[in-house]
């Protein structure tokens, strides 16, 4: 089954190159979505890079800032969420070797750990914290890996258990691809406790201290993994000694991708990511299984959604299950009835709006566990959006209340989730509520509209910003608010200062000058608040940003040209020359270099006794000439294996020809004579 995941790889990558030149500026696109709002975006371009996968999250306890980690092909991408949920583009920690498709990143404390099907690649460690010092000015960083391991060459996925400090890499080059098991209590070298590969090949895992209704495992830590052709359950309390617990089986399978416990322990959602290109079901499939014995899961149903796309990865957040469905965008399903084995969409947004057919391009990953409700997903194809749900509406009646002491509003609440439902309106004058009610939060029914008030015991035209906020039994939302098209009582935060506001962060206020140290204004035509170079009718330049807001990165701007530089001398390759903004990874500005393949050959490089010409002016000089002609391999003797390195070159034409004897710029039968006088000659020493 491991050659079936190689060959799906191999797939992503050829479509994903043969479709990207066809893929328009996001500007231009309508994303289709319910229930959830578009806060912020970035493009590969912006990032330089080719292709997007898995993403991840950090939130700074120290400044309660929250980051993105998001996977590319040449490394992992971070970002920081700024006022609004707009990421800015901080930099790229490069791979630790060679690029790949696969990339896969956790993070337990404050540092991430992350692995690749590269070869070599190990576990890279990177501390977060280096993250709080970044601001605007510094540009996008090309940060450095704080630690590394090289316990294995390649790894699928990695996984983490924080109470245990325990990272688990999975799909690796050891134990058929099962699990190892490292201890980072130092966080920079991770130390391996235990292997298991019995189960055979794990594409991905879960682990938790398990709470959940099972007396059996009740405190004992628990590994729940998708091992390509069912659900694997294994106690991996002592790492010397696991032992699986169950191992479970479903109609079909096709390859079992990854499988989520839910928060109490109950039931488990699996997801198989080739059963759709099987047409061996009508929509995209997840399996329920009821997890209350361990030793027994039972799959209690197969939800079927209306849409036949490719699911990929999912995860669970009280009651609701956010899938990244490739093609099929992000969706979002309430689990309330899964032990009836269904799953009721409640929300959506489609990074892939062309089509919601099979196939792996679209959404790869989502991160839904940021406590500010942001939910970052991650795009192969066109990069990073940031979106926010709305699951409930809230309808302001009123036109403007700058001189009233009051508001009318109609609440909608949603069906499809587990109530009671608390409504409470937060930020505005102390002693308001809800007529009728003598304190907040409010008891609403599901499916009703309800007509309500908020008093204030003075005017409005104080400062007030109120969030209408909806809670369940598991989950927070902030409502989806609609205001009559006359309503005139918003300010917009301008944060950099450019006169213009952002759409995403508004306030309900009279007066927008320095409203708790903050700038407001009564305009959101801002495209970018976190850059004074970006609003309506600016100058264009090229910096990878849409300074005139006409919704075009980079237009009418003249590019700059790069080089590649192969051999990291700072020259590059006058041969490769693309037009672009920023450098992508490996490239320079230079193009000065007469071989890209030698680090000790560039204009001005000193002379190494080698044979080479080293600094690039066509003219050999005495310290450029090798001290023992013949000895290509620099092992001081003059023998068969530099007959064969001569042999191997023969017919190579132009400066890369290190084997050319005579210097005439072409490896011929006049440098295999040479050698032949040489040969057996000791090297001066």
């Amino acid at each position: 089954m491991e050659t079936t995941h190689k060959y799906v790889i191999l797939i992503v990558a050829i479509v994903t190159i043969l479709t990207k030149s066809a893929i328009g500026q996001i500007v231009n696109t309508t994303f289709p979505s319910l229930n959830m709002e578009l806060m912020g975006y970035v493009s590969l371009e912006e990032m330089s890079i080719s292709g997007a996968n898995d993403v991840w999250g950090w939130t700074d306890t120290v400044e309660q800032t929250e980051y993105i980690l998001l996977g590319a092909n040449s490394g992992l991408c971070f970002l920081k969420i700024e006022s609004g949920g707009v990421p800015h583009f901080m930099g790229m920690l490069p791979s630790h070797g060679v690029s790949s498709l696969w990339r896969d990143v956790k993070v337990l404390g404050d540092y991430a750990y992350i692995v690749t099907e590269a070869p070599g690649s190990g576990i890279q460690v990177f501390d977060l914290t280096q993250l709080r010092n970044w601001n605007d000015s510094q540009g996008t960083v090309a940060w450095t890996e704080t630690g590394f391991s090289s316990a294995f060459s390649s790894a699928h996925n990695i996984a983490v258990h924080e109470p245990s400090s325990s990272v688990y890499v999975l799909g690796s080059n050891f134990q058929s691809g099962g699990v190892m098991i490292f201890d980072v209590s130092n966080p920079l070298q991770p130390l391996l406790t235990g292997v298991y590969g019995e189960s055979g090949y794990f594409h991905d895992a879960q682990i938790v201290s398990y709470n959940g209704p099972d007396p059996d495992y009740q405190g004992q830590i628990i590994l729940l993994a998708a091992n390509e052709i069912g659900m694997v359950v294994l106690n991996v309390t002592d790492p010397t000694d696991i032992v699986q617990i169950s191992f479970s089986t479903y109609p079909n399978p096709h390859y079992s991708h990854q499988v989520w416990l839910s928060e109490d322990g109950s039931f488990a959602l699996l997801g198989d990511e080739l059963d759709e290109l099987s047409n061996q079901v009508s929509g995209t499939r997840t399996m329920v299984w009821d997890m209350q014995n361990l030793d027994i899961p039972i799959l209690v149903g197969e939800n079927i959604s209306d849409i036949n796309t490719t699911d990929h990865n999912q995860y669970i957040v009280g009651e609701l299950v956010f899938q990244s469905n490739y093609k099929g965008g992000l969706r979002v399903l309430s689990a309330k009835d899964w032990s009836s084995g269904i799953l009721t969409e409640i929300a959506f947004f489609d990074v892939y709006p062309e089509t919601d057919a099979k196939g792996f391009l679209g959404t790869w990953s989502n991160y839904p566990f940021f406590e500010s409700g942001l939910i970052a997903v991650s795009s192969i194809d066109r990069g990073l959006f940031v979106v926010k749900q709305k699951v409930f509406t809230v309808e302001v009646l009123d036109d403007f209340w700058c001189d009233s002491d009051w508001v009318s509003f109609n609440v909608t609440v949603p069906l499809g989730l587990t109530g009671p439902y608390y409504l409470s309106v937060q930020g505005v004058p102390i002693g308001a509520y809800p007529v009728g009610i003598t304190s907040t939060p409010s008891l609403v029914e599901p499916g009703s509209s309800t007509l309500g008030y908020i008093l204030g015991s003075s005017s409005f035209s104080d400062l007030v910003n109120p969030v209408w906020v909806l809670e369940t039994a598991f989950n927070r939302f902030e409502a989806n608010v609609t205001f009559s098209t006359s309503y005139n009582s918003f300010m917009y935060l301008d944060n950099d200062g450019d006169g213009y506001g952002n759409p995403y962060s508004s306030i309900i206020a009279c007066t927008g000058d320095n409203l708790n140290g903050l700038n407001y204004v009564n305009n959101s035509n801002d495209c970018d608040d976190s850059r004074a170079v970006s609003f309506p009718l600016a100058v264009e330049v090229c910096d990878f940003q849409d300074n005139n807001c006409n919704g075009v990165i980079d237009d009418n701007v003249t590019l700059l040209a790069w080089f590649p530089d192969d051999d990291n001398d700072g020259f590059g390759d006058p041969l490769g020359e693309v037009l672009m903004c920023a450098p992508p990874a490996g490239y320079v500005q230079d193009s000065s270099d007469c071989n890209d393949g030698q680090a000790v050959i560039y204009p001005g490089a000193s002379g190494t006794y080698q044979g080479f010409d080293n600094n690039c002016d066509g003219i050999f000089q005495f310290s450029e000439h090798s001290l023992c002609p013949g000895d290509f391999n620099f092992d001081n003797t003059i023998n068969v294996m530099d007959l064969l390195e001569i042999l191997g070159s023969f017919g190579c034409i132009g400066p890369g020809c290190t084997v050319d004897l005579n210097e005439d710029g072409t490896v011929t039968v006049y440098d295999l004579l040479s050698f032949l006088y040489y040969i057996g000659t000791a090297c001066p020493q």
